[in-house]
């Protein structure tokens, strides 16, 4: 008998699957605040924005801004590995998965998203782009958009584009009610 050896990889197709969880918007952000609150210094109060602008087409930019810890380096390249919590210092960074399947299932199937964070400690701002794919660029030394309805103090901003069929679908499903 003769034995092979298979070395496993991410590739585009774990987070197309990824996006077929069937995650709906409100369990999306939740795994997005859970992170906040995990990145949260012991001790401190700390401030959650979710900002939603219409592109006046059939999609709205969402952000989630947080002034909370912040990723290094390390903690960033760590959050976009599949099945590996970025940290492990508090119970609601568990699985590993939770901001990698909210992005492409709020992006429409693994589309476009943007993440900048800057370390509670430092005054380097990180950014990375999607969609997931197998390699990954870290941008360092990058700057938070300047736009006047984001906050001013951030530590962690993410945007994406999100289809108002997937917020519609949302919002029909506990009101029985469309908006325009």
């Amino acid at each position: 008998m003769k034995d092979h050896k298979v070395e496993l990889y991410a590739t585009e197709g774990l987070f197309l699957g990824l996006a077929k969880q069937n995650l709906k918007f409100h369990q999306c952000v939740g795994e997005l605040v859970d992170n906040s609150i995990a990145s949260k210094p012991e001790g401190d109060k700390f401030r959650i924005d979710i900002i939603l602008l219409d592109n006046k087409d059939d999609s709205v930019d969402v952000y989630f801004i947080d002034d909370c810890r912040g990723m290094t380096l390390d903690i960033l390249r760590k959050s976009l590995q599949p099945g590996d919590p970025a940290t492990t210092e508090n119970r609601l960074n568990e699985h590993g998965f939770g901001m990698k399947n909210s992005l492409v299932t709020l992006s429409g199937g693994n589309g476009p998203w943007r993440i900048w964070t800057k370390p509670i400690d430092g005054d380097t701002i990180f950014s990375v782009e999607g969609p997931f794919g197998k390699d990954m660029v870290i941008k360092e030394g990058d700057s938070f958009p300047k736009n006047k309805f984001l906050p001013a103090d951030i530590s962690t901003l993410i945007k994406v584009k999100v289809k108002k069929s997937f917020l519609q679908f949302m919002f029909l499903l506990e009101t029985g009610k469309t908006y325009t």
